[in-house]
């Protein structure tokens, strides 16, 4: 290979690596206060599974351009697929709002309760505002039996908040993340309200 063509070769590599867009990453964080520091001496441990359905439990965001057609962002992308993220941010969330609370604690046999959270509805629309529906069942894991579970469900819309002055896409779909985070905060304060005493 001629010294010219190596050198045309880098070049063109070097410029195909500067045009490629970077993936960008966004979590679904916990907003809960801090857990008071005294912590029961006999914890409930709670089993949390959340499923979102397989379409929309991708790494990449999906946005609703019409109601009847999306756009999957390629280089917009969640940390972790969305279930993991919902999960343990509610986890946490949950365990800021009920002190004692132990949530997805390794080791916990048999955990006292037990709670499913079926995620029906994860968009973000085109008019911005991010929607989350589930569905939730408590139930008692065993513990107790004769319990009838609590059965219950929320339909939550944010809107998608000014990015402080910043602009772009990094500040736009953080927008969406953290609007995302106000709904599973929204979750937790429901289901934490729901949870026997």
């Amino acid at each position: 290979m001629s010294a010219r063509l190596a050198t045309a070769l880098a070049l063109t590599g070097a410029l195909l690596a500067c045009a490629a867009p970077r993936d960008r990453f966004y979590v679904i964080a916990p907003l809960g206060a801090a857990p008071p520091p005294a912590v029961a001496m006999h914890p409930t441990a709670i089993a949390l599974r959340v499923r979102v359905p397989p379409a929309l439990d991708r790494a990449p965001l999906v946005v609703h351009t019409t109601a009847a057609q999306v756009q999957v962002l390629e280089h917009e992308r969640w940390l972790g697929l969305p279930s993991e993220q919902i999960e343990a941010a509610l986890a946490r969330d949950l365990e800021a709002r009920r002190p004692g609370l132990w949530v997805n604690a390794a080791g916990a046999s048999p955990p006292a309760m037990q709670l499913a959270i079926d995620v029906t509805r994860m968009s973000v629309t085109a008019d911005e505002t991010v929607q989350l529906d589930a569905h939730w069942r408590i139930s008692d894991g065993g513990a107790v039996t004769g319990s009838a579970p609590i059965i219950g469900d929320v339909a939550l819309v944010e809107p998608v908040s000014s990015s402080g002055g910043r602009s772009g896409p990094d500040a736009r779909y953080g927008a969406v993340a953290t609007a995302f985070s106000r709904a599973v905060a929204t979750l937790a304060d429901r289901v934490a309200a729901a949870l026997p005493r």
